[in-house]
């Protein structure tokens, strides 16, 4: 029942933030929007840490933000897909997380709701996304009865620049990250702006997978 309330509660603050529109706010902003009452303030601002230590907000002095929340609806209107509660049990189940990348090409994600172990992502899939994205994944079976999961969007970049060495391999051109935490490359379109082994940087689309060279 307490972790029932605790994803309860997360839920609300993120969807809180969400309808702000990308404004900051501060811990008794967010309660009082949410009209949460004062002696879960404790409790809020647990949340409200983990949830900026998790990546889902930001977090800045002591007012926090939902990033890309710049056009959600107001309150008493659905919020987009991508912040919505996970789907029902079953196939076409999704949840929201944090997608961490291992060296050998898989990933993990961390999921939001908390409500399970991480999902596994196969190598194909974690390729989608880069390590330590905001990730809306489909769970899916497996081998061996197990369950895996396959990237339906990337909800928010974490990072929008990266720097890196341009490979020229035609319609695979792919960048590799100079910064070690970025494990694997990125790919991008062939582009005449870099040559092979050029270092280049790169801009990240943060709403979507898509990404553009720029040397």
């Amino acid at each position: 029942m307490a972790q029932d309330h605790s994803d309860t509660l997360r839920a609300t603050l993120v969807a809180e933030l969400g309808r702000a529109a990308g404004k900051p706010l501060s811990v008794e902003e967010i309660m009082a929007r949410a009209r949460i009452h004062p002696s879960e303030r404790t409790k809020v601002k647990r949340a409200l840490r983990d949830l900026a230590r998790e990546g889902v907000l930001r977090r800045d002095a002591k007012r926090f933000t939902l990033p890309g929340a710049t056009s959600l609806p107001p309150a008493g209107r659905a919020l987009p897909a991508a912040w919505r509660p996970p789907l029902g049990r079953g196939r076409a189940r999704q949840v929201l997380g944090t997608l961490k990348k291992h060296r050998d090409g898989f990933g993990f994600v961390a999921r939001l709701d908390r409500q399970g172990d991480d999902v596994f992502l196969p190598p194909e899939e974690a390729a989608r996304a880069l390590d330590g994205d905001l990730v809306r994944i489909r769970m899916v079976p497996s081998r061996g009865g197990r369950t895996a999961g396959q990237v339906v969007e990337v909800v928010e970049r974490r990072r929008r620049m990266l720097v890196g060495t341009y490979h020229a391999r035609g319609a695979q051109s792919f960048v590799v990250p100079a910064d070690s935490e970025l494990i694997g490359h990125v790919p991008i379109p062939p582009t005449d702006r870099a040559g092979d082994g050029d270092v280049v940087k790169v801009a990240l689309d943060p709403r979507a997978s898509g990404i553009s060279p720029r040397c």
